[in-house]
């Protein structure tokens, strides 16, 4: 049996793939820092899920949960926070660098501990989460947006590393999750993500048939089914400055 690890998993997106990786024959370890959260949070994704209580900001701890692990075939890092929703100017830097620390930085720790375990297994998989402002500006969300257009640039790097697992970020969408309830200036969507689409893009990265796509920014409507592992090369699906010679070479791989 294939073991997931899915970290900010007693909640929100993180339990949502968690359940469908377990659906599909995947051993779950949910990982999240409230350790009453994470009790509730297992039975209602199922059998073979395995709770570890964490904070993924730090690295002592990060390191301390996957000593427990020789084999994990897929890590999902879905732990993340909003964090102020205001200007730089009125936003306490403390809660500022804290969104850095949880969506960023967690997701580092993270892969930096599961990495070598990673490598080891036929073929390991990461998934790492962006969100708003990852690929563009979003008012008033200075912190979020940094730390997720981070996640997809670590993810890039990590890829060109990682020999024998594919790492990839998704744009999983507007989800009615605990998040939203800290958003106090975007109002919330005429009609939220399906968590099916969500599901099914991470059941695809974490599966056979995403082989060799890797240091990808994929968005849960982009048509990836399609996508071959010559996209790991190209400039589609990637964190790039747009110019004129860009623009081009991406008319040309369309």
């Amino acid at each position: 049996m294939k073991r997931a690890v899915v970290t900010g998993g007693s909640g929100g997106i993180g339990k949502i793939i968690a359940k469908a990786l377990h659906d599909n024959g995947f051993e779950i370890i949910l990982v999240a820092r409230n350790e009453e959260n994470l009790k509730k949070a297992a039975p209602e994704i199922g059998t073979n899920v395995k709770t570890f209580p964490c904070d993924v900001t730090s690295y002592t701890h990060v390191e301390s949960l996957f000593a427990n692990f020789d084999k994990i075939d897929v890590l999902v890092n879905s732990a993340g926070i909003l964090g102020p929703t205001e200007t730089l100017a009125d936003s306490d830097i403390a809660n500022w660098k804290r969104v850095l620390e949880v969506n960023l930085i967690g997701t580092v720790n993270c892969c930096k501990a599961a990495g070598p375990i990673l490598e080891k297994s036929e073929h390991g998989k990461i998934v790492n989460i962006a969100g708003g402002g990852a690929a563009y500006a979003r008012p008033l969300h200075s912190a979020y947006a940094t730390s997720k257009a981070g996640v997809v640039r670590f993810t890039e790097e990590l890829s060109l590393e990682l020999k024998n697992t594919d790492v990839n970020v998704i744009a999983p969408g507007a989800h009615n999750t605990k998040l939203w309830e800290d958003e106090k200036v975007d109002e919330p969507p005429e009609q939220w993500a399906n968590p099916e689409d969500v599901a099914k893009l991470v059941l695809y990265l974490a599966s056979e048939k995403s082989n060799g796509i890797t240091g990808k920014f994929i968005h849960i409507k982009d048509d990836y089914e399609s996508f071959t592992p010559e996209l790991s090369k190209s400039d589609k699906c990637a964190l790039r400055r747009v110019d004129d010679i860009l623009l081009e070479k991406l008319k040309n791989e369309l």
